[in-house]
């Protein structure tokens, strides 16, 4: 099951995102793909929000996230607050360059688990935290 929350839309003057909710292997993902900003920031938290209940741990997938800024660090902050504070509350899959750099410059790569994706569509390594 995939639900599309907000297409991309590159000829608005908003920041341009996409956000889906998407069940797979029996985990629900929250994938965002596009500019992480304050323009996003409230519908990927309603998005996070509604699979938070499902149980499990919550996996953001941002390897599409081109950018990120300070208000998409703290809305991944406010999900791992929300998830109990554990590195095992919250999964980044696949982040890009630009959000692990950005995380980086904040001091944050050692907060969540990150799982990358293995290359040629195999099946991923298993999660580990960065460092």
């Amino acid at each position: 099951m995939t639900r599309r929350r907000r297409p991309l839309s590159p000829l608005s003057g908003e920041s341009p995102y996409g956000i889906s909710i998407q069940h797979l292997d029996g985990d629900w993902v929250v994938a965002f793909r596009g500019e992480l900003d304050i323009t996003a920031v409230d519908e990927l938290w309603s998005c996070i929000e509604e699979v938070r209940g499902c149980g499990g741990p919550l996996i953001i997938d941002l390897a599409e996230t081109s950018f990120v800024d300070s208000s998409g660090l703290n809305v991944l902050i406010k999900a791992y607050r929300a998830q109990g504070q554990t590195a095992q509350g919250v999964i980044l899959k696949s982040p890009s360059e630009a959000v692990k750099q950005t995380m980086a410059l904040a001091g944050l790569t050692d907060v969540f688990q990150i799982e990358e994706r293995a290359p040629h569509g195999s099946v991923s390594a298993p999660p580990h935290r960065s460092g």
